[in-house]
């Protein structure tokens, strides 16, 4: 992988019918950018690995044990491993997760 690189030089990976992702892998971590539909929903999950995410544009509902937030381009999660979290997406939505673990993508 090159040390520059344009999110629109790399490949799109359909990752169901309503979400695209595009990977920059590295030693350690990845990046991820993820366009999501409106309408579509992330069901309650965990990660096994430290993430941070970034909300480029769009916005919607984050739900944590913490309860449930809007959220909106600006917007910064950060998940320690084991942390569940469900979001619904109220706007088309642009996000850039930091994955902290090798493979974590």
């Amino acid at each position: 992988m090159p040390i520059l690189q344009r999110w629109d030089d790399v490949e799109a990976v359909v990752a169901g019918p309503t979400v695209s992702k595009k990977i920059a892998p590295g030693v350690g971590a990845a990046l991820v950018r993820l366009e999501i539909k409106a309408g579509t929903s992330a069901s309650r999950h965990t990660h096994p690995f430290e993430q941070f995410v970034q909300v480029i544009s769009g916005g919607g509902i984050l739900d944590t044990e913490d309860g449930s937030e809007r959220f909106s381009a600006g917007s910064l999660f950060h998940f320690t491993p084991g942390t569940w979290h469900a979001a619904h997406f109220d706007e088309d939505t642009v996000l850039v997760e930091t994955n902290l673990a090798v493979g974590a993508i």
